[in-house]
């Protein structure tokens, strides 16, 4: 199977390009011919995503076959991510898991880089699989991307030398850029503060603040929220991918370090940005954070509070019908009734 993703404004009119089929008669295409077809939209968004699984198979009028083009390798990446977070909000965790493994094969060098590698330590902390998702932070560098993609980390080099002279960055700049080149090779995954960062690594802290606090590594979680911090501070709202606002995971960071003031601003402005939207999947998930957070602060009034949090989060989960989450939030409801 291949993933494919349209990403195109609302109210999209302009008609394909010879040879190619719109978003809507490719998935119609792809629901006659039994391929999964996934679409997520909302009246009034900015833009609408639609994620097809195509069969590998070659067909007769000169369909997709088993290999994707180089060129096409970033949307095929992004698509794996987009069903992979579909069937992790369903319940198939090891499927979501095996999908976000396979964007990693795919994503080529660059912006991007590192963004299946976020999920697929999400998935694993989820899962249970600590020493997995711990390992996901621990890699270095960009180079095992830049490697499935048949090309050394160091061929980016020469293109980098030809920009920075048409730039007119001079010598200090080309020397810049070498040293930066080399750093990308050894570093970590996570953003550095203060410094540009690639889309992938942001992703990346994203989800580490999230996985570490499933996994109980509450410290680690902590020690990451000044640099989330900086991550809001560029604009930036949401975690691509599944849409998690940044202020849910601000608050399970704040959390995690005893802040417990901000933790609740945190919670109570993603509360707030979630029912306004509304985004309804991130509404219970905000509840079952904040209520982790009252039941790990225990002041007067907080299991109560946390029950009833939780109480609304079960009937969400059950409605839009996410059955792991719910186990957790029913898990987490009976932690709190024992509390009161």
């Amino acid at each position: 199977m291949q993933a494919f993703c349209w990403v195109v404004p609302d109210g999209w009119k302009k008609p394909p390009k010879p040879g190619m089929s719109s978003p809507r008669s490719r998935s119609v295409s792809a629901t006659r011919s039994g391929s999964a077809a996934i679409t997520t939209h909302r009246r009034g968004s900015a833009f609408c995503v639609l994620a097809i699984s195509i069969p590998t198979r070659r067909s007769g009028n000169g369909g997709w076959n088993g290999r994707a083009p180089r060129d096409h390798s970033l949307w095929i990446s992004q698509s794996r991510v987009l069903l992979g977070v579909a069937s992790f909000w369903k319940g198939r965790w090891q499927e979501a898991l095996e999908g976000f493994q396979a964007a990693e094969k795919a994503e080529p060098p660059g912006a991007w880089s590192e963004f299946g590698a976020a999920y697929t330590l999400l998935a694993r902390a989820y899962t249970g699989d600590k020493e997995a998702a711990l390992a996901v932070l621990h890699r270095k560098g960009s180079s095992t991307t830049a490697q499935a993609e048949g090309r050394p980390a160091v061929s980016l080099l020469r293109p980098m030398l030809r920009a920075a002279r048409s730039s007119g960055l001079g010598l200090r700049g080309v020397v810049n850029l070498i040293f930066e080149s080399r750093s990308m090779r050894t570093r970590g995954l996570l953003p550095r503060p203060g410094r540009p960062n690639t889309f992938g690594s942001w992703t990346v802290l994203f989800a580490a603040v999230e996985g570490l606090a499933i996994l109980g590594e509450r410290s680690d979680a902590a020690q990451l929220y000044p640099l989330l911090l900086g991550g809001m501070k560029t604009g930036n709202l949401f975690r691509q991918g599944d849409a998690r606002l940044l202020d849910t995971l601000a608050g399970i960071a704040a959390g995690a370090g005893g802040n417990w003031t901000q933790a609740e601003d945190h919670f109570r402005t993603a509360l707030r940005c979630c029912e306004e939207l509304p985004h309804v999947i991130e509404q219970p998930e905000v509840r079952r954070f904040y209520a982790r957070m009252l039941l790990d602060r225990n002041a007067p009034g907080d299991p109560e509070q946390a029950r009833t949090l939780l109480t609304e989060a079960v009937e969400m989960y059950r409605r839009i019908g996410m059955p792991k989450h719910l186990e957790l939030a029913e898990r987490l409801l009976g932690e709190a009734t024992a509390a009161q």
